[in-house]
């Protein structure tokens, strides 16, 4: 493929207006993603469709509700324990853990929020079926009440 920088972009809104589109004003990778992968580029006077090939980072959030007899200790330490557990399994890029603080009151009984982005689905998929993430998971689930997990793609 062209290089982004001898490439012009241009689009055409759905009542009839087009234009060029700034290079600043866009990621061509996302703007690729964000249209099913394809773009039409102008290169030399040529247009072509292009497939965009890069994955999707994938970002998995896990809401969870602790028992109400779990003590900080035991929070803290699955914290600390899932933290090991980000840095030793391929494909997290990264992660963060905090508890709830909304003022929303829309939490669901949900108390903390367990953040990762992994490189691709195939990275996802890998870290869930991962023997530590299968241990880690059978220890601290006698510790939730409730978790629901949401992924989706950047």
């Amino acid at each position: 493929g062209a290089d982004d920088k001898d490439c012009e972009l241009s689009f055409t809104l759905e009542h009839g207006h087009s234009g060029p589109v700034s290079e600043r004003a866009f990621d061509l990778p996302r703007l690729a993603s964000i249209l099913g992968g394809h773009l039409i580029v102008q290169s030399g006077g040529q247009f072509r469709r292009e497939h965009q090939t890069h994955m999707a980072r994938v970002k998995h959030i896990a809401l969870i509700q602790f028992k109400a007899v779990t003590t900080p200790e035991q929070i803290d330490q699955i914290c600390s324990n899932l933290l090991d557990l980000s840095e030793s399994i391929p494909g997290v890029e990264d992660f963060v853990v905090g508890p709830n603080n909304s003022p929303e009151d829309l939490s669901g009984g949900h108390t903390h929020a367990f953040v990762m982005t992994l490189t691709d689905t195939a990275a996802r998929d890998a870290y869930l079926t991962h023997p530590e993430h299968l241990a880690f998971v059978a220890s601290a689930q006698p510790l939730f009440e409730k978790v629901t997990v949401v992924d989706f793609e950047l």
